[in-house]
């Protein structure tokens, strides 16, 4: 079922109260425990609580004008070599994966 607020969008929106079951969405920033049927969140722990799997980042080419953020830098996706967006102040040891391989359907950027 799709938002009435949102019907044109192939997602829901996580600050949309007509959206249906928000805690299917993923926060940047954050850790997840990604299980068949269920999205586990972790938090935020300093340090991570066991090995990443993937550190999903958003494509330069999802960004409005394909421009790279103030403060963001890029990188290859490792499984499409797409160029990828990351936060450089976050260390995370993990294989850097745009959303698309990790099976995720960006949303919008609203500007």
């Amino acid at each position: 079922m799709s938002c009435p607020v949102h019907p044109w969008w192939p997602n829901r929106r996580e600050d949309c109260p007509f959206c249906e079951r928000p805690e299917n969405f993923l926060s940047g920033g954050q850790f997840y425990e990604l299980t068949p049927g269920a999205t586990i969140p972790l938090g935020n722990p300093t340090p991570s609580p066991r090995a990443v799997d993937k550190w999903i980042c958003r494509r330069v080419a999802d960004f409005p004008g394909a421009r790279v953020p103030t403060g963001g830098e890029v990188a290859a996706c490792s499984m499409c070599r797409a160029p990828i967006v990351f936060n450089p102040a976050r260390t995370v040891d993990g294989p850097k994966v745009c959303m698309q391989c990790a099976r995720i359907q960006p949303l919008p950027i609203d500007s």
